[in-house]
């Protein structure tokens, strides 16, 4: 592939997505530029996706893709974020990774993402694995709200920002 527009112009977003609410389109339009600017970002870093095989997940096959993103790139995110943030842990501050890796699978059959594994490691912070498998997708779902009395205003938890 070389470069992750050649990876993600394969897979079309869907025009007739389902719209909950009237301001839940301009929603979409305002992620879709975000994760162009994002992929943008990422290829003038040097960032390369490189199709490395097909697997099976979930009984159907899926091309896995490898990305591969400069760790150095990652840092410089990472030390970006920290300046701007008064929320970082100080037990954080300074922390940089050592690796890191993102694997996804894309199911061939409708081109929808099937798996993403995510690993980094870092000498100060320890180590991440993350797996996420997508299934099922277009079936349908029972969801039943809680009882009235089992909810809680959770309004306070977060702090907004002035």
């Amino acid at each position: 592939l070389g470069s992750l527009s050649s990876l993600t112009s394969s897979l079309p977003l869907p025009s007739d997505l389902p719209v909950a609410v009237p301001s839940a389109g301009a929603g979409l339009s305002d992620m879709t530029g975000q994760l162009a600017a994002i992929q943008k970002q990422l290829e003038d870093a040097g960032a390369k996706a490189e199709v490395v095989g097909t697997d099976s997940i979930g009984g159907q096959d899926a091309t896995h893709v490898k990305v591969t993103v400069p760790v150095d790139w990652i840092n410089k995110q990472i030390t970006t974020a920290e300046a701007a943030s008064s929320a970082a842990p100080d037990a954080l501050a300074g922390a940089k990774l050592d690796s890191a890796g993102v694997d996804l699978w894309i199911y061939k059959a409708n081109n929808q993402f099937a798996q993403l594994h995510l690993t980094a490691a870092s000498g100060p912070i320890g180590n991440f694995d993350l797996m996420l498998t997508l299934t099922n997708y277009d079936k349908a779902v029972s969801i039943t709200a809680p009882a009235a009395s089992d909810v809680t205003d959770g309004s306070g938890l977060f702090p907004t920002n002035p």
